[in-house]
C-alpha cells in the first residue's frame, strides 16, 4: 500500500471508530428509560462480525422487532468465499 492510500484507508478507519461511537452513545441514550441500562428496550446495536455466521441473532432481533411466526433459515452471502454468489435456495413458505 502507498502512502497516499494509507492515509485514505487510516482516515475510513477513524471514522468508521468514531461512527460506532456514537452509535453506541445513541443506543444507550435511547434505552435510558430504564434506569439508565442497556437492556435493549428501545434500541439495539449487532455488529456483523457476530451475526454473519449466526443467524440465531437475526432470528433474536425479528422477534425483538415484533415479528411473530418469522425466522430466517440461514444467511445467504453476497460474497461467499470471498466473491462467489451463494446459489442457495430457501422456501418463504407456501403461497
Amino acid at each position: 500500500i502507498n502512502a497516499f492510500k494509507r492515509d485514505e484507508y487510516e482516515k475510513a478507519l477513524e471514522e468508521n471508530k468514531n461512527q460506532t461511537k456514537y452509535l453506541k452513545k445513541l443506543a444507550f441514550f435511547l434505552n435510558q428509560n430504564n434506569g439508565g441500562k442497556d437492556n435493549t428496550d428501545r434500541a439495539r446495536l449487532i455488529d456483523m462480525e457476530d451475526w454473519k455466521d449466526d443467524v440465531s441473532i437475526l432470528n433474536d432481533l425479528l422477534n425483538w422487532l415484533g415479528f411473530e411466526k418469522c425466522s430466517f433459515p440461514k444467511i445467504l452471502h453476497e460474497n461467499l468465499n470471498g466473491y462467489e454468489h451463494d446459489s442457495s435456495e430457501i422456501s418463504l413458505g407456501k403461497q
